[in-house]
């Protein structure tokens, strides 16, 4: 079996499989060190709130595509690994019935191919993808109406000066990591750490530590 991965004909699935692969393994990695490496690529993209696909605006033919596939309602990464997931396993079972018959179809031939179920199939995974796990920027969410509400240090420890990052959910369910600052200037709050939003400084939140009840609720 794994000498097909290496063969000519299976050459763009190997690959696909290899590329989801490799995002998995980000984005794992990014999580365990806090962060999500899909918001940070669809803000290095300018993929903000605003231009997420609104269904009763005018597209045209290619915002209508991105629209019926879901686009900007999941995240990116999560929409495009499972493109890649469907079209690896869509070219494995081609190639596999094509060698059982006669022998395994050219390369380029066999991603045509397999791109045909791969972009309706995406469409219905990208709906429940959507659900579990939405787009971190769904909705324009302004800085200041994250004041009271509570979450964690992912990057600390915060004190003045010192560039700190928390983890925290808006209204709509979305996870944001802004930057913050302790409120007091002298204290310095550790990494893991629950905390409050008390005051939206400039282009910086500051927190303060939250007390038991607040982060029962959390």
């Amino acid at each position: 079996m794994f000498q097909h991965l290496v063969a000519p004909g299976y050459a763009p699935f190997t690959i696909a499989l290899g590329v989801l692969i490799g995002i998995v393994a980000i984005e794992g990695l990014s999580m365990i060190a806090g962060h999500s490496a899909s918001h940070l690529f669809e803000t290095l993209l300018g993929g903000d709130a605003h231009d997420v696909p609104d269904a009763d605006a005018e597209h045209g033919l290619f915002g209508g595509a991105l629209d019926w596939l879901n686009i900007g309602r999941a995240p990116f990464l999560a929409l495009f690994g499972a493109a890649l997931g469907i079209f690896a396993a869509c070219g494995f079972i081609l190639q596999g019935i094509a060698g059982d018959i006669v022998a395994p179809l050219p390369g380029w031939i066999a991603a045509l191919v397999a791109v045909v179920p791969t972009i309706p199939a995406t469409r219905l995974l990208s709906r429940a993808i959507g659900k579990v796990m939405p787009r971190d920027e769904t909705y324009v969410v302004a800085e200041a109406e994250f004041v009271g509400r509570t979450g964690v240090i992912t990057l600390g420890p915060a004190r003045r000066g010192v560039v700190a990052r928390m983890k925290l959910q808006d209204q709509h369910g979305n996870w944001h990591f802004p930057k913050i600052e302790p409120f007091t200037a002298e204290d310095e709050i550790p990494e893991g750490a629950f905390v409050l939003v008390v005051e939206q400084g400039d282009g910086t939140l500051r927190v303060a530590r939250a007390d038991g009840k607040l982060v029962e609720n959390l």
